[in-house]
């Protein structure tokens, strides 16, 4: 598996649903985090960032330190953790050389730029 590790977040997303990434210079364009944890964070129009447009439509803005990894095995998550629907787009969790990062899918939070409700 290929994954793209968002540096300080402890995110990584599968290649697999990443159409293209892109100069984040859309506001209007959901913040990961803010998808994820269902609040708003405070970023400011400078905060360097970047646009994931997803495979099947839509799109997040994630932070724009970001790097691959080749051939990571994730660690499949329990069926409670599954469960839980505060998880919803969290995959798996990989163990890289910073640490523990959640998988997330995130074109399971958003339908063509807006949440899933």
């Amino acid at each position: 598996m290929r994954l793209l590790v968002l540096a300080g977040a402890g995110l990584a997303i599968p290649d697999a649903v990443i159409t293209s990434i892109e100069l984040g210079a859309d506001q209007a364009t959901p913040w990961l985090a803010d998808l994820l944890y269902g609040q708003t964070t405070a970023r400011t129009t400078d905060q360097p960032r970047r646009t994931l447009r997803l495979q099947g439509g839509g799109a997040v803005d994630v932070p724009a330190t970001m790097h691959f990894v080749e051939h990571v095995t994730p660690l499949a998550l329990s069926d409670l953790l599954r469960l839980d629907p505060r998880l919803v787009g969290i995959v798996g969790v990989v163990e890289l050389p910073e640490g523990l990062s959640l998988i997330c899918d995130p074109s399971e939070l958003v339908g063509h730029g807006e949440p899933v409700q």
